[in-house]
C-alpha cells in the first residue's frame, strides 16, 4: 500500500528521478532553520546595539527594522528573475551561492565597522537584500514539493518546514539567553553583540553550503529564452483567483494595522525609574524562547487539527482570539496586571506565548492553498508575491506605528 501511494505521488516525476523528492523533502526543513537563526540570533542584539550604542529612541528603531523589511516586500521581482533568468545556467543553486555570500558580507561589516547610524543601516539592509532572495529560490523549491502532496499529506511540508524555522528561532533565542547577560561595558559577563553579528556570518555560510545539496538541472540557451511578459501574465491570472485573492487582501488589511512594537520593547526594557519594566536581556532573551517554543506549538496544532478546516474558520477564529490577546498589552502597560496578582514577567511571557501560536496557525493555511495552486514555472514568483504582501502589511504596520511613536 505504501509503495502504490508513494507511485502516486511521484507519478510525474521521470523514474530515474523517483528518489529526488525524498532527498529534498529532508534537506529542505534545513534550510528554513538556518534561516530562522540567522533571523533570530542577531534579532536582541540589533534592538540593544541600535539602543545602547548607536543611543537612538524608538521612533528610529522603527525606522530602521522597517527599512531593512523593504527588500522583502518586492519578492516577486526576484521570483520574476529567478524564474525567468538562470545564472551560471542554474535556477536555483548560483542564486542561493550568490546571496548568500551577500547576506554574509552585511553581517561581517557590521560586525567590524565603527559603530553609526549609516553603517548600520547599510549593512542591515545589504544583509536582508542577500537573505530574501535566498528565501525566495529556496521558496519555490517547496512549492514544487508541496504539489507532490497528496490526501492526508497535504499541508505537512509547509507545516514541516515552517516548524524548522521555528526551531531556528528558537536556537538563536536560546543563544541570546546565555550570552547576553547584560548592556553593561563594565560587566566581565558581557557577550557584546558584535559577536552575534560574527556569529549570524558563520551561519550564512552554511546557507551557502546548503545550496551544493540542492537539486537543480542545468538549463541550455534554448531553455532559458523565457519570455518575462508571458510570466507575468501567468501571475496575473493566477491572482484572478478569488481562492488567492481574498486571503491576500485579508493578510495585508491584518497586518498593516499599526504596531507599537517597538516602543513597547523600550517599555520592557527601560528603568523602573523611567517608566519601564526594568526587564533585563537575559529576560528579553526568555520572551523569545517562549515565543519560539509557542510558534513550533502552533504549526504543530496547524497539522494536526486545522489542516482539513475551512479557510475562512480558521482566519476568523484566530483574527479574534489574537485581537483579544494583542489587547492584554494594555494591562500591563497600565499595570492593571498587578492589581490581578499576576506579575508583570509571568504576564509578557503569556501575552508572547499566545500571539507567536496565533500567528503561525493564521498564515499557514493560505501557504499551503498558494502552494496547491501555483502554475508551473512561476512557482517563486507566485509565492514570493503572497509573502511580499504580508511584509508589505508590515512596512505600513510600522512606518504608522513609527509616526504615532514619534507623535508622544
Amino acid at each position: 500500500m505504501r509503495e502504490r501511494k508513494k507511485k502516486t505521488m511521484l507519478q510525474f516525476l521521470p523514474k530515474k528521478e523517483d528518489d529526488w523528492i525524498t532527498r529534498q523533502m529532508i534537506i529542505l526543513p534545513f534550510f528554513y532553520l538556518l534561516l530562522g537563526m540567522v533571523f533570530a540570533t542577531p534579532s536582541l542584539a540589533t534592538r540593544l546595539f541600535i539602543e545602547h550604542e548607536l543611543k537612538a529612541n524608538p521612533a528610529f528603531m522603527q525606522f530602521v527594522s522597517m527599512t531593512v523589511t523593504l527588500p522583502w516586500i518586492i519578492k516577486p521581482l526576484y521570483g520574476l528573475i529567478a524564474d525567468s533568468i538562470p545564472l551560471f545556467g542554474y535556477r536555483k543553486k548560483s542564486y542561493i551561492m550568490i546571496f548568500s555570500v551577500v547576506s554574509l558580507l552585511g553581517w561581517w561589516l557590521l560586525a567590524v565597522l565603527p559603530a553609526s547610524v549609516m553603517t548600520t543601516f547599510c549593512c542591515m539592509l545589504l544583509s536582508s537584500l542577500g537573505l530574501v532572495i535566498c528565501d525566495v529560490v529556496v521558496d519555490s523549491l517547496l512549492v514544487i514539493l508541496a504539489q507532490y502532496e497528496q490526501g492526508s499529506s497535504i499541508g505537512n511540508i509547509q507545516s514541516n518546514t515552517t516548524a524548522m524555522r521555528s526551531v531556528g528561532y528558537l536556537l538563536g533565542a536560546v543563544l541570546s539567553f546565555f550570552f547576553l547577560r547584560s548592556t553593561n561595558e563594565d560587566d566581565p559577563n558581557r557577550f557584546p553583540p558584535r559577536m552575534f553579528f560574527n556569529f549570524t556570518a558563520i551561519s550564512t555560510f552554511f546557507i551557502f553550503i546548503f545550496a551544493f545539496f540542492i537539486h537543480d538541472v542545468k538549463v541550455s540557451d534554448g531553455d532559458s529564452k523565457d519570455v518575462i511578459g508571458e510570466k507575468i501574465a501567468t501571475v496575473k491570472r493566477c491572482f484572478e483567483n478569488e481562492d488567492i485573492w481574498k486571503p491576500a487582501l485579508f493578510i495585508f488589511l491584518f497586518g498593516a494595522t499599526p504596531t507599537s512594537s517597538s516602543a513597547f520593547f523600550y517599555f520592557l526594557n527601560e528603568p523602573v525609574d523611567k517608566g519601564g519594566l526594568g526587564f533585563d536581556s537575559h529576560f528579553l532573551a526568555v520572551l523569545s524562547i517562549f515565543a519560539s517554543t509557542s510558534s513550533i506549538l502552533g504549526a504543530w496544532c496547524f497539522r494536526c487539527f486545522l489542516k482539513n478546516k475551512s479557510i475562512r474558520n480558521v482566519l476568523i477564529g484566530t483574527t479574534v482570539l489574537g485581537t483579544v490577546c494583542s489587547s492584554f498589552q494594555l494591562l500591563l502597560i497600565s499595570r492593571y496586571n498587578l492589581e490581578l496578582g499576576i506579575p508583570d514577567k509571568f504576564f509578557a511571557i503569556g501575552d508572547d506565548v499566545l500571539m507567536a501560536a496565533l500567528s503561525r496557525i493564521a498564515f499557514l493555511p493560505i501557504l499551503v492553498l498558494a502552494a496547491r495552486i501555483t502554475p508551473k514555472g512561476v512557482e517563486a514568483t507566485v509565492y514570493a508575491s503572497l509573502i511580499s504582501i504580508s511584509n508589505f502589511s508590515e512596512i505600513i504596520s510600522s512606518s504608522l506605528g513609527s509616526i504615532l511613536t514619534s507623535m508622544l
